[in-house]
């Protein structure tokens, strides 16, 4: 008998195994801290702002002490209404904690990046610690899905319609992608997934015609 490697049908085996793993996606908590550091620093700045000028309702000057500072740039009109109502605690804590939900659930720049058959099979989303889980596209956002979001569960909360307003707005510019394709992990799993395909072999018995003479031979 001969036992006989088969590397068309090996290479197959392994590229099936490849298209089974599962895209991964980094999904980075830095983004939200580093975003309630400035939403904090907004506040805190802006308060400080209100006290030392009590009369100066000049919200220009605090926008370019801000862009330049922080490199936030609020609207006028929104940073008007926080310095009329001097950046209260209360408003801050709806932003952040808002916020926090929000970014918890994951969010990507836009779902036409998902190439990959995110669609059809989900995805592997992991943390910076290592911690991963598998997750349908549905489960993310992207900004403009995390931004009606923030928007909704901003209505059950009862606050002035303009306070909901200002809100909003502040949430469409804090709101940004934490959740990136992680290109090298997933290739690693790949290449891990290929190697795990042994050869593919067939046997063929002893006293068995291959060839006959005057056949015209295949592989």
């Amino acid at each position: 008998d001969l036992l006989i490697e088969d590397p068309e049908a090996t290479d197959l085996l392994k590229e099936e195994a490849a298209a089974a793993v599962l895209p991964v996606y980094s999904f980075d908590a830095n983004v939200f801290a580093n975003t309630e550091d400035k939403v904090r620093r907004l506040f805190v700045e802006g308060r400080d702002w209100t006290a030392r000028y009590p009369g100066n309702h000049k919200a220009d000057e605090l926008r370019t002490l801000l862009l330049d500072k922080l490199s936030i740039d609020i609207e006028l009109q929104d940073l008007a209404s926080l310095v009329r109502l001097k950046f209260p605690a209360e408003l801050e804590e709806v932003l952040v904690g808002l916020s926090a939900k929000i970014f918890s659930q994951g969010i990507i720049l836009s779902k036409n990046l998902f190439i990959h058959g995110e669609a059809e099979h989900g995805l592997t989303l992991r943390d910076l610690l290592g911690a991963e889980r598998t997750v349908r596209v549905g489960d993310i956002l992207d900004i403009g899905e995390s931004e009606r979001l923030f928007a909704d569960e901003l209505e059950k909360i009862e606050i002035p319609a303009r306070s909901r307003t200002l809100l909003s707005n502040l949430g469409q510019l804090f709101l940004t992608a934490n959740v990136t394709y992680n290109k090298i992990e997933t290739e690693k799993r790949k290449a891990q997934a290929r190697a795990e395909v042994g050869m593919v072999t067939f046997i063929v018995k002893k006293d068995r015609v291959i060839v006959r003479k005057g056949d015209e031979v295949t592989a």
